[in-house]
């Protein structure tokens, strides 16, 4: 089977934390068929990681095990060895939850958006998904990399009534929970932010937030490019300095597995007097999908579980390959995936 960069993968019985790709129109990179909603606390959902060669540690999957959870399954002669690698760029997301998840209160996001050198997206003249060297291309003359988050109005729209169709049909099978928020983050000149409920006008949380390190991951395919970040956001004391910038975050979350899929609507004011924004502010619309059970991703590492961190760096990159393709109205849908999405027009319910 081939994934979305062309390296060609081995399909992996178990539970995935996907979206429904048959619902998608894009290939599942671990595995041919979906799952219903993985339990990632549940041991037996990674009962085959639990062995791992030192092969593994290469990037290199071991031919299927007789005594696997799945039963008997013959050796896939058609690779060398009974191997199939891992392509890079599922290795370098892998390396980047590494790098990181030793911090604490540690916060992975993934976010689909462009990467831009000036004012025009990057051209690298490749055919597939490829990552990106951090820092490499700072030391290039004439090149000014920024990742610009977010897609076109019309499209967070499109996929906000696609998610909407999905929670509502799949909400049992893939434990969904939706959550509607709206909340307005103040940010002060000692880098606090404060975040309140916008309806009560009472303070949520009070945090320091520092970006750790980054993975852009240049998708030619696709209208968008997507970046995986890591962040700390340390609980602090309010801060009793001025606030320089004032953000509304009107916030749709689907929650499932290890997941949190964010379709935030951003309006920043980049002027304040006395406490409140004026101005004409600037609006983006962002989708965002964020790690929710990291204490599972440290149990993994600690264990060594290679294999499950592998699929869980398929998911988190398939999943984010998946929206940056539903945004687009050309998208074409397989006749049973929209059969199954456009099932139900109610709305999600707010758990």
């Amino acid at each position: 089977m081939t994934g979305v960069d062309g390296a060609i993968t081995q399909p992996v019985t178990g539970n995935h934390d996907l979206l429904p790709l048959e619902n998608t129109g894009v290939q599942p990179l671990p595995s041919t068929t979906v799952a219903s909603a993985p339990n990632l606390s549940s041991p037996a959902s990674h009962a085959e990681a639990s062995q791992v060669p030192s092969a593994i540690a290469h990037g290199a999957r071991p031919p299927p095990s007789s005594t696997a959870l799945s039963g008997h399954r013959p050796v896939n002669r058609l690779n060398l060895c009974g191997l199939s690698l891992h392509s890079d760029t599922i290795l370098s997301i892998h390396r980047f939850l590494s790098t990181y998840i030793v911090h604490p209160y540690i916060e992975f996001e993934g976010k689909v958006g462009l990467i831009c050198n000036k004012n025009s997206r990057l051209n690298l003249g490749v055919m597939g998904t490829t990552p990106l060297r951090s820092g490499y291309f700072e030391t290039l003359p004439d090149v000014s990399l920024n990742f610009v988050p977010g897609v076109s109005e019309e499209q967070f729209q499109r996929l906000l009534r696609i998610l909407t169709q999905w929670s509502n049909a799949e909400h049992v099978r893939y434990g969904i929970k939706y959550r509607h928020s709206v909340e307005l983050d103040h940010f002060h000149e000692d880098r606090v932010r404060t975040s309140i409920n916008e309806k009560t006008q009472q303070p949520l949380r009070h945090v320091k937030k520092s970006s750790l390190g980054h993975l852009d991951i240049h998708v030619p395919s696709s209208q968008y490019d997507i970046r995986f970040s890591a962040n700390t956001e340390v609980p602090c004391d309010p801060s009793s300095s001025r606030c320089i910038r004032i953000r509304r975050k009107d916030r749709r979350s689907y929650a499932f597995a290890a997941w949190s899929l964010d379709l935030t609507e951003i309006t920043t004011f980049v002027q304040v007097h006395e406490g409140v924004g004026v101005g004409r502010p600037t609006t983006t619309y962002e989708v965002e999908l964020e790690i929710i059970d990291n204490h599972r991703i440290v149990d993994l590492f600690e264990k060594e579980q290679l294999d499950a961190l592998i699929e869980i760096c398929h998911a988190w990159l398939n999943n984010l390959y998946a929206c940056s393709r539903l945004v687009d109205p050309n998208f074409r849908w397989p006749r049973s995936a929209a059969a199954t999405v456009q099932s139900s027009n109610k709305r999600p319910r707010v758990q």
